[in-house]
């Protein structure tokens, strides 16, 4: 998608295989579909929606359901999950911008000493020591996290977008090993990345979007060996916005908003 048309020859296909396809509607995805008018497109998505309401039905003809959560936990491809909720943010003055809570008003509200300590307490107190990744509301909320962590003896770390490859892949490296015990990260971690040991997840992340909810929840529900179910600690009000994971499906394909 980034060569430069005017240099450099796309390569011939008569197959489009898109991972993460609820982007497909996006101006570099649909840029790149134009390029291939008469080729077939299959799109891949663990959650085939949009927070912003563009339909997807724009872009596929027809909708396939491999599998559920819930259909996949019961055969054993995903591991059950318990979930915790010790607190609800009032997030009632916080505005809506694009489907999502307001971000610079959002990190306000939730980077906090109390908030971030409570973190820290309720991980102790219910976490059992699991291989535990944090969804921050910001580089500078995870990194608040990370380090009041370390600072009550639990070794952290924080993955960024803006540290060196070399750093992230250090941070990485430390956690598969266990040299850290929790990872704490602000939308680097959402999508994409499988580490299958992860059997704790702390929401920090308020979000409207279901999308990202069920994204972040997925990090953590991969099997493992001697590993039973997931921990869900929700300190954002998501399971309250969203419902339960397995309730996620019955998904549908449509040209019209939302």
């Amino acid at each position: 998608a980034r060569r430069e048309r005017g240099s450099l020859i796309l390569p011939k296909a008569d197959l489009i295989i898109l991972d993460e396809a609820h982007r497909s509607v996006s101006g570099q995805f649909k840029s790149l579909l134009k390029e291939y008018p008469d080729a077939f497109v299959i799109g891949l998505t663990a959650t085939p929606i949009r927070n912003d309401g563009k339909a997807l039905g724009n872009v596929y003809e027809e909708l396939v359901e491999a599998g559920s959560i819930q259909s996949l936990t019961s055969q054993g491809y995903l591991v059950p999950n318990r979930i915790v909720a010790p607190s609800i943010p009032d997030l009632q003055k916080i505005r809506i911008v694009m489907g999502d809570y307001e971000k610079k008003a959002l990190d306000k509200k939730m980077n906090t000493t109390k908030l971030v300590g409570d973190l820290v307490e309720h991980w102790q107190h219910y976490g059992e020591n699991r291989a535990t990744i944090v969804f921050a509301t910001s580089i500078a909320h995870s990194k608040h996290i990370a380090n009041i962590f370390n600072q009550n003896g639990i070794r952290a770390g924080h993955i960024d977008s803006k540290m060196n490859e070399l750093d992230r892949e250090t941070q990485l490296a430390n956690f598969d090993n266990g040299t850290i015990k929790v990872l704490c990260n602000c939308q680097i971690l959402t999508e994409g990345w499988d580490q299958p040991k992860v059997s704790c997840v702390i929401i920090a992340r308020p979000t409207k979007s279901y999308p990202m909810y069920l994204q972040m929840i997925g990090r953590t529900l991969r099997p493992y060996p001697n590993k039973k179910d997931t921990l869900i600690i929700d300190h954002s009000g998501c399971v309250y916005e969203h419902g339960f994971p397995e309730d996620a499906g019955n998904w549908t394909l449509s040209t019209k908003k939302p």
